[in-house]
């Protein structure tokens, strides 16, 4: 008589979702255990014990945002359009890892603050930066030409030497956008001398020199009647000021109509001193 054993065999196995292990005629797609039994050779059975994990595939979705020139990158694969995209992984058991990406890349920003421009020495100029979207943030530059560097509006300081202004802002997002324009200072000194004038009048009531923000100072008045004696001299005056010129008189006494010659000396703001003459009439 010989007696044959029943034979048991235990296996362990791992597979990912959507996989299978199949036994005989049998098929297992979730995790547990099962026992299989086959009929031997020797007509005896044979059992089989399957220990099945079945690891679930991950799947995450992620939505971003990204600027107009920027990019995400996604293991090997970078996306810089948007769209709704799909990437594949393999999780450290082996098994799929699946990361849906919803992007949005937003509309390039634009701002814009004008052209190149001329100003006259010492002139400020108004600004106003308009952009197509909401601002976050915003800095004008340099920082030191402006009363306001943060403003949308702003008014830089009296312009003395050639300068680029520029400006930089972005919104909540972090989108910057940037403009620049240059300004050239036109230096040359404009003076105004009055040929006539009438004391008593309310507006032409005084002779002095006038001038653009380039005259600092009128160093020196002198004015001359027509025998050359001297009727009226001022020192270190300050120039568009009609009450500290001459007043037509003379030695407290108006003098007659007449014409007159008159020198000055006048002051630059770059430090040139200019020399000046001519005559002017004293109407009554």
């Amino acid at each position: 008589l010989t007696v044959s054993p029943n034979v048991s065999t235990s296996i362990s196995r791992k597979i990912c979702a959507g996989q299978s292990v199949q036994l005989g005629n049998q098929t297992f797609t979730q995790s547990g255990n099962y026992q299989v039994v086959f009929q031997s050779a020797a007509g005896c059975d044979s059992a089989v014990n399957l220990a099945l994990t079945v690891f679930p595939n991950v799947s995450t979705s992620i939505s971003r945002k990204i600027c107009a020139g920027q990019s995400i990158q996604l293991g090997s694969q970078t996306f810089t359009q948007t769209g709704n995209y799909q990437v594949v992984f393999r999780s450290a058991t082996g098994c799929d890892s699946v990361v849906y990406l919803n992007l949005k890349v937003l509309s390039p920003p634009r701002i814009e603050i004008g052209k190149d421009r001329k100003v006259a020495y010492g002139d400020a100029l108004s600004l106003r930066a308009i952009t197509n979207f909401a601002i976050d943030s915003l800095a004008w530059m340099p920082p030191v030409l402006f009363k306001c560097v943060s403003c949308s509006s702003t008014q830089t300081i009296g312009l003395t030497e050639p300068v680029q202004i520029s400006v930089w802002a972005s919104d909540a997002q972090g989108c910057s956008a940037t403009d620049e324009f240059w300004v050239e200072v036109e230096d040359e000194p404009l003076i105004y001398v009055p040929n006539v004038f009438r004391p008593d009048s309310p507006t032409n009531g005084y002779f002095t020199l006038f001038g653009n923000r380039m005259v600092v100072e009128i160093r020196d008045l002198t004015v001359f009647d027509r025998w050359g004696e001297q009727v009226f001299f001022a020192k270190s005056i300050p120039p568009n000021t009609p009450h500290l010129g001459w007043s037509g008189e003379f030695k407290g006494k108006p003098m007659a109509p007449a014409v007159f010659v008159w020198f000055a000396t006048v002051v630059l703001a770059d430090g040139r001193l200019v020399f000046k003459k001519g005559d002017v009439t004293l109407l009554r």
